[in-house]
């Protein structure tokens, strides 16, 4: 079955990362039909594309493909390589924001980074809190265990 959307948006795949759903991310696009498909930032894990294995780069093959006609808008994430990078090897240039038209109303899409204080932060305690984050993912690669510090720290 084929779904069929106006606009999809998606974001924080995380390519690069060992957790990331890449096989997910593929049956979805698979399962879709849009006019319009937003990644709202964050498809890499890092901006240095550590961790890229061939599924990732699959992904990359898709929305590159999916780029050429028109289909995929990119807005860059705190985790995002250059805009260069986007341009030169996806062939699409990156904004920071777009604004979607759903039933008469416009909302802004953005990534979420843009807009969180938290990254103002000293890079020490930022540079300390993601390596906490990352081995909470590598102990538990099903998210359980962050799912529950976010929960407890939101409290």
């Amino acid at each position: 079955m084929l779904w069929r959307f106006e606009a999809v948006v998606v974001s924080d795949l995380h390519l690069g990362a060992r957790n990331s759903r890449v096989q997910e991310f593929l049956r979805f696009l698979n399962a879709i039909e849009t006019e319009r498909l937003i990644v709202a930032g964050d498809i890499f894990d890092n901006p240095w594309l550590y961790g890229l294995k061939r599924p990732h780069v699959h992904v990359l093959e898709v929305l590159r493909n999916l780029g050429r006609f028109g289909y995929v808008e990119w807005l860059r994430g705190n985790h995002d390589p250059s805009s260069d990078w986007f341009s030169g090897v996806l062939g699409i240039e990156p904004a920071a924001e777009t604004v979607l038209d759903v039933a008469g109303r416009r909302y802004l899409v953005c990534h979420g980074h843009v807009r969180d204080t938290a990254l103002e932060l000293p890079k020490a305690i930022l540079k300390t809190a993601d390596a906490i984050y990352r081995t909470c993912q590598w102990l538990d690669p099903s998210h359980r265990l962050i799912g529950a510090a976010e929960h407890d720290g939101h409290r």
